[in-house]
């Protein structure tokens, strides 16, 4: 199994199901995995410890304790109402109450470019002015970095050495630049936490860099492993 397990099966095994074999042979080589699985775990723990949860845990069993309702209606509503202990615990677990501000499961993270009127655009001329704008997905920290024929660089953020904290929104406008000639790919990472710049993108700069010197086309390659937590891309043709 040479790509990485799924944020579903995943969540599934974090949630106390067996994984399918070939699962759990991944599993056991593969250290981003494992990692992640921690990570969910851990995040299930905390969600199903809180007082929220707890708080609605205790508001459906107690529904399950409703007054038996009247004769010829008893069979339809025990089957709305009563609820199995396990069944309710599987909803917690599966469906963790969020904060109304975390949306990173109502979409996925993005980046884009738009132009003067605010239209995502993906070709522009030499000349234009582009704004750089991210949808974080409830992640609060972001980074931006442009690949081109010169090899990597920075976009966002221009000066930091971190993942830069990232305002809520599903677009969320960081900078604006100029189209300079020659075709552009920008890779945008995710994080909820703060990571070092340079770990979250050496993955990509040894790909770039081993690219070119092989002379191969600088823009076309698979995204490779990143520690951040949310990736997303864009390419821009440059018209001349």
């Amino acid at each position: 199994m040479s790509e990485h397990l799924s944020a579903l099966v995943l969540d599934e095994v974090a949630a106390g199901l067996a994984p399918p074999a070939e699962a759990q042979t991944h599993l056991a080589s593969c250290d981003d995995c494992r990692a992640k699985l921690e990570t969910l775990k851990a995040s299930r723990e905390a969600v199903a410890a809180s007082a929220k949860s707890k708080a609605v845990l205790q508001h459906l069993l107690t529904r399950t304790e409703a007054p038996a309702p009247k004769k010829g209606l008893r069979l339809v509503h025990v089957a709305a109402i009563a609820l199995p202990l396990a069944a309710v615990l599987a909803l917690l677990v599966f469906n963790p109450i969020r904060p109304a501000e975390d949306s990173r499961f109502k979409g996925a993270a993005s980046v884009e470019l738009l132009d003067a009127q605010g239209t995502p655009v993906t070709r522009a001329k030499v000349g234009d002015t582009l704004t750089l704008a991210v949808g974080g997905a409830g992640y609060r920290y972001a980074a931006v970095v442009a690949v081109d024929g010169q090899g990597l660089s920075t976009l966002w953020p221009k000066d930091g050495t971190t993942l830069a904290p990232l305002e809520p929104g599903a677009r969320v406008r960081l900078s604006s630049f100029t189209v300079t000639p020659g075709n552009v790919r920008l890779v945008a990472y995710f994080s909820s936490k703060e990571l070092p710049l340079g770990k979250v993108t050496l993955p990509l700069l040894n790909v770039v860099a081993k690219r070119a010197m092989a002379h191969q086309p600088p823009l076309d390659f698979e995204l490779p492993p990143s520690p951040a937590e949310g990736v997303a891309q864009v390419r821009l043709e440059v018209i001349p």
